[in-house]
C-alpha cells in the first residue's frame, strides 16, 4: 500500500534520528501540546513515556519562566494540555499522568460542565456519525461533515447559533441521540486540581471569538472567568477556541488577570514569546509513535504549520 505525500513525510519525520536532530535543533523552542480527548490509553502511555525520556514536562507555573528563557536547557521543554474537558481527560489522562509523575492543563467551557448537553461541533459530529439526514448550503451532513464544521466557523456566531439550533430541533424530530453527550462533572474537575493540575478558561460555550461581537466576546470571558473563581479551579489560562484570536479578547484577558494565554496555530513557542499569544501543538492523543515524535521534535510544524496557517483563523498577529 502506498502513502500519501503528507502521510510519508510524517513517517519520515517522525523516525528516531530525525527526531533527536529535532530535539537539538529546536532545543530552546517551548512545545505546548493541544490534545483533546483520549480514545486509546495505550497511545497516551506511549506519548507520555516519550515525553518522560527526552523532555522536561513543565507545571502550568513554569511555562512563563521557560518562555522567558531563565530555565534551564538540558532538554526541550513540553507543557501538556486538554481542550474541551472531555470526560475521558478526568477518567483516563489523569490516572496515566499522576503515573508518569506529570500534570497537565484542561481548558473547559462551564456551559456543559455537569450536564449531557454537548457543544455545538460536538452536536454536528454525532449528528453525523449517527448517519442523519440534514443538507446544509448543499453539504451533506453524512457525507460530507468536514465542509459542513468548516462553513459554520465561518459564519457571524449569531447566525451559527441559529443554524446549530435548526440541526438541535431536527436531531430531535427524528429521535437522534447526538443531541445528548455526556460531560466531564464539577467533581471531575477538583480531582484534576487535587492531583495538581490545572483547570482553564476556554470560554463559555466554544463560538470562535473572531465571529462573534464584543460584547458576547466580553460575555464569554467574563462569565467563565466567574464560574471558575466560584468553584476555585482558576488558574489564570486561557485558551482561544479553535485557535481564534481576537483583540478585544486579549485586553479583556489582561484585566483578567489572565498570565498566558494559547492560540492554536502548529507551532512551538520561540523564546521570549508574548505570553498572551503563545502557539500550540496540535496533536491527536492517540496519534501513533511516528506522529507523535514528528509533532514534538518541531519538524511537522515547520514542514506543515506554514501552510495551514496561511488560510486559518488560528494565526496571531
Amino acid at each position: 500500500m502506498t502513502l500519501g505525500l503528507p502521510k510519508l513525510a510524517t513517517t519520515l519525520l517522525g523516525t528516531q534520528a530525525a527526531d533527536i536532530l529535532g530535539r537539538r535543533a529546536f532545543r530552546s523552542d517551548v512545545r505546548v501540546v493541544a490534545l483533546h480527548d483520549v480514545p486509546d490509553a495505550r497511545r497516551l502511555d506511549e506519548l507520555l513515556r516519550h515525553l518522560g525520556r527526552h523532555y522536561r514536562v513543565l507545571r502550568q507555573s513554569e511555562v512563563l519562566g521557560a518562555v522567558a528563557g531563565s530555565a534551564g536547557t538540558d532538554r526541550p521543554a513540553v507543557w501538556l494540555t486538554f481542550d474541551d474537558g472531555h470526560p475521558s481527560v478526568f477518567e483516563v489522562a489523569l490516572p496515566l499522568l499522576q503515573e508518569h509523575g506529570m500534570t497537565a492543563t484542561a481548558f473547559v467551557c462551564p456551559s456543559v460542565i455537569g450536564t449531557c448537553e454537548p457543544l455545538w461541533f460536538q452536536l454536528v459530529l454525532g449528528c453525523a456519525a449517527e448517519g442523519l439526514d440534514w443538507t446544509w448550503r448543499d453539504h451533506r451532513l453524512d457525507l460530507d461533515v468536514d465542509a459542513v464544521i468548516r462553513g459554520l466557523k465561518g459564519l457571524p456566531d449569531d447566525q451559527r447559533r441559529q443554524e446549530c439550533d435548526q440541526l438541535a430541533d431536527h436531531a430531535a424530530r427524528h429521535g437522534c441521540p447526538a443531541i445528548e453527550l455526556r460531560q466531564a462533572t464539577l467533581s471531575q474537575l477538583r480531582g484534576w486540581t487535587d492531583a495538581g493540575n490545572t483547570i482553564g478558561n476556554h470560554s463559555w460555550d466554544h463560538p470562535l471569538l473572531s465571529r462573534c461581537d464584543d460584547r458576547s466576546v466580553e460575555h464569554q470571558l467574563r462569565t467563565t472567568d466567574a464560574w471558575l473563581r466560584e468553584h476555585g479551579v482558576w488558574s489564570g489560562s486561557f485558551a482561544y477556541p479553535d485557535g481564534a484570536w481576537n483583540p478585544v479578547a486579549e485586553g479583556l484577558l489582561t484585566d483578567l488577570g489572565v498570565s498566558t494565554a494559547l492560540g492554536f496555530d502548529h507551532s512551538t513557542v520561540r523564546r521570549r514569546s508574548n505570553p498572551l499569544r503563545l502557539s500550540r501543538l496540535m496533536l491527536d492523543a492517540d496519534a501513533d509513535l511516528h506522529r507523535a515524535r514528528a509533532i514534538t521534535s518541531g519538524w511537522h510544524s515547520r514542514v506543515f504549520g506554514a501552510v495551514r496557517r496561511q488560510s486559518s483563523d488560528r494565526t496571531m498577529p
